[in-house]
């Protein structure tokens, strides 16, 4: 127990025995030394100690060795929220687009692969037909689609080489009538795409715009044209019931955006005298910001 006026002498330190007076002194010394030094520290540092190893060369004289202390500084608050604020301000600026460069790339590679699937499908399906169906619209020659005619379209032919096209195609969904919302998503026709660049036209004449292509108006896909779902969600949209001839198929099915020239595109089955059948591009109207399917054919087969 201490006894009035002594020292506390902490474990392993010891003070060398000084006089009362030298040691309030020095006491008071250190404390406005240490007190002057904290106040010009900008930074609030970060210390850390290695243990202490206390060891005694000589009765009565006890003596530490000490590591230095490692400092590491840290960023005030301001700064941090400052920092976090322009990382902010950059990620708003390009994310977008990213993910529109993303999405994009996306529908770009699932065209392809719905592409070649419609591609496939319509050889195998003319070979189990066992000769080429009179079910297609018709080309002066396989590389030019500009002379295209209403082809050969026999009703008889064309709804059994459409039976063969939807099995080879594996479709796990039908909707001969009123698709919408069972089999398809709500699209735009082409009378309200019409409509949407000309505001002052009445339903009326939207519909007489597309006049020769009235059963691609949004009546007509959600509640009259037939429409198939394949394994993979993808959906196909007869133009009436002219499928394979003449369809629209949407490439993610639901997913979304649901827009033409998005995800949407038209296609018909062509044929030259001395060609098989294949898939060829119609000049269709697409929504804003939107490619037509001869563009996606294009950007399907650049690099």
């Amino acid at each position: 127990m201490r006894g009035a006026g002594s020292l506390y002498t902490p474990p392993h330190f010891a003070l060398a025995k000084l006089p009362l007076r030298q040691a309030v002194a020095l006491g008071g010394w250190v404390r406005s030394t240490l007190t002057g030094a904290l106040l010009k520290i900008r930074y609030l540092p970060i210390y850390s100690f290695t243990p202490q190893k206390a060891f005694t060369l000589a009765e009565g004289a006890t003596h530490v060795e000490t590591s230095a202390g490692k400092c590491a500084h840290a960023f005030t608050l301001a700064e941090v929220l400052i920092t976090l604020g322009i990382i902010g301000i950059v990620a708003a600026m390009t994310l977008p687009s990213l993910l529109n460069k993303a999405e994009k790339l996306i529908l770009k590679n699932q065209f392809k692969k719905t592409y070649s699937l419609l591609s496939q499908a319509l050889l195998k399906s003319e070979t189990e037909f066992g000769a080429k169906p009179n079910c297609y619209y018709s080309i002066d020659s396989s590389s030019s689609v500009g002379n295209l005619t209403r082809g050969y379209g026999n009703i008889t032919e064309c709804a059994i080489f459409r039976s063969i096209v939807l099995k080879n195609l594996k479709v796990i969904q039908t909707c001969q009538k009123n698709a919408y919302p069972n089999c398809i998503p709500k699209y735009k026709g082409f009378d309200t795409m019409v409509a949407d660049k000309n505001p002052d036209m009445t339903p009326a004449e939207a519909l007489n715009a597309i006049s020769g292509l009235d059963s691609f108006s949004q009546n007509s896909i959600l509640n009259q044209n037939p429409s198939y779902v394949l394994g993979d969600g993808s959906i196909i949209i007869s133009y009436s019931d002219y499928f394979p001839m003449l369809f629209a198929i949407d490439i993610n099915g639901k997913k979304g955006p649901n827009k033409w020239g998005y995800d949407l595109f038209g296609f018909l089955t062509a044929s030259s005298p001395n060609s098989n059948l294949l898939l060829v591009a119609p000049t269709y109207s697409v929504e804003k910001g939107g490619m037509t399917t001869k563009q996606m054919l294009e950007k399907m087969h650049s690099k």
